[in-house]
């Protein structure tokens, strides 16, 4: 199994945040930090981003999706803070790439 990075914490999905669930069908969201090096001026720098991973769990079997997006920050609680609103809200995997494209136009999150 790959490494998907740093668990974060997750979420369950219900009949109250879907329009079209039933009891049967479970969803959970799942929340990864992630990390990578990248040489930068001559220097290696560490870069964090997110991951998340929604899974739904079915009668016989489990369907996943994924989205991630790197080197978001080179600030880890900067990033942990962002993980925390997602959880918080619910963000999903396709609504990633625009939570995380508004949440950095905020001041507390722009910078490295």
């Amino acid at each position: 199994m790959k490494n998907v990075g740093v668990y974060s914490g997750a979420t369950i999905l219900n009949e109250h945040d879907l329009l079209n669930v039933d009891g049967e069908h479970k969803i959970m969201l799942e929340y990864y930090r992630t990390k990578k090096h990248y040489m930068k001026s001559a220097k290696l720098k560490t870069f964090y981003g997110i991951k998340i991973v929604k899974r739904k769990y079915e009668k016989d079997k489990i369907v996943s999706e994924e989205n991630s997006i790197n080197k978001i920050s080179t600030n880890k609680c900067i990033i942990d803070e962002i993980i925390q609103k997602l959880r918080e809200y619910k963000v999903t995997p396709m609504g990633l790439n625009d939570v995380i494209t508004d949440l950095l136009k905020e001041p507390q999150y722009q910078g490295e």
